[in-house]
């Protein structure tokens, strides 16, 4: 993947790919090939791993496990993102009340699963401005299509 401007604002960017790299020019510059365009000279800083999402596989390990085999899974599925908690694949082994209890527990945090972003009060953060008092400023103006989108 390849982090490029994007056509219609070139102060914005975004992760481009997968990209076959053709050539190292040195420790940092490579040389990307572009599908339909000229090849393009980045730094390494610009390029990221690419992963395709449907070979990931969504795998939960029970805690105690078994002595013959500590790592058993209790559930499998190739996790798209869009699937819900219910099409996830439970391993015949485990019994039907402990299939239960850990179908409700994950939909009880079903958001931690999504494929989409949200919000947490989880986190927070402080910066420390010793006796000086933080500046504070007006957000910048956003149009109303990405405010629709932040929102």
């Amino acid at each position: 993947m390849v982090f490029l401007p994007l056509k219609i604002d070139k102060l914005q960017a975004a992760w481009e790919g997968p990209h076959v790299i053709l050539d190292k020019l040195d420790d940092v510059t490579y040389v990307v090939a572009r599908s339909g365009k000229k090849p393009k000279t980045v730094h390494v800083n610009m390029l990221k791993p690419y992963f395709n999402r449907s070979d990931a596989v969504f795998q939960i390990s029970s805690v105690e496990g078994s002595p013959e085999d500590p790592e058993e899974p209790v559930m499998c599925v190739d996790w798209d993102g869009e699937s819900g908690i219910e099409e996830l694949y439970l391993l015949d082994h485990l019994p039907s009340h402990d299939k239960d209890k850990l179908l409700t527990a994950l939909k009880g945090f079903e958001t931690v699963f999504s494929n989409k972003p949200g919000k947490t009060d989880l986190a927070v953060d402080s910066i420390d401005t010793g006796s000086h008092h933080p500046i504070q400023s007006k957000p910048y103006p956003v149009n109303k299509k990405v405010r629709q989108e932040i929102t």
